[in-house]
């Protein structure tokens, strides 16, 4: 009896870590000719159903003029 009530806790623990949303924090960066474009949301970590907006960021790597936009 113990036995099925330690497989039944681990289930239940396994399906509580499953159902969380995972969180991803990081924004692409890619270089194109002199540019270094970065994209990501403005809040990390995004999460359905809140507000939230986009994170550009591009910067001239001659000039090292940089350009943001929140």
């Amino acid at each position: 009896m113990w036995r099925l009530s330690i497989l039944t806790i681990a289930f239940l623990a396994l399906a509580a870590v499953s159902l969380l949303p995972a969180s991803v924090m990081a924004h692409e960066e890619r270089e194109v000719g002199n540019y270094v474009f970065e994209i990501g949301w403005a809040v990390e970590p995004a999460v359905s159903g809140t507000p939230n907006s986009l994170f550009l960021k591009i910067e001239n790597m001659e000039s090292k003029k940089l350009f943001r936009q929140k």
